[in-house]
């Protein structure tokens, strides 16, 4: 997504004409990228030890949680964090995340779900001496 804006910001700053497929492209992404937020796909576990996952994640933030069918809820201020956990294949796991109302918490919960589960892509390093 960053990529996409970054390439519509130099082709307007250059003031070189952008072709319609190219915004519809950008626009579509962005779309995706909106839609796909609370989901997360989580490769090499199983729903078993995401739910221990889980809960480790909600007692380093302090929430208390109670586990429910697929997944768990936990009490946030003036709402809830629901987390439901869907096995997805062999050895991969859907998790759904989905704050009422949107709340830090729930963010802080999301990202240390990132820390714990590095991407299926390698991160390329590059080295600047």
């Amino acid at each position: 997504m960053v990529y996409a804006a970054i390439a519509l910001a130099g082709g307007l700053l250059a003031r070189r004409s952008i072709s319609v497929s190219a915004l519809a492209c950008i626009v579509a992404l962005a779309g995706i990228t909106w839609l796909s937020r609370p989901y997360m796909l989580v490769f090499g576990e199983r729903g078993d030890a995401m739910a221990v996952a889980m809960a480790e994640c909600g007692r380093r933030l302090c929430l208390t949680g109670e586990s429910t069918d697929g997944g768990y809820r936990f009490p946030l201020p003036g709402g809830y964090l629901d987390v439901r956990l869907r096995e997805v294949g062999h050895m991969a796991t859907l998790v759904t995340l989905r704050a009422s109302p949107a709340h830090r918490k729930a963010d802080l919960f999301r990202r240390l779900l990132v820390k714990r589960y590095r991407g299926a892509l390698p991160v390329i390093r590059v080295r600047l001496r």
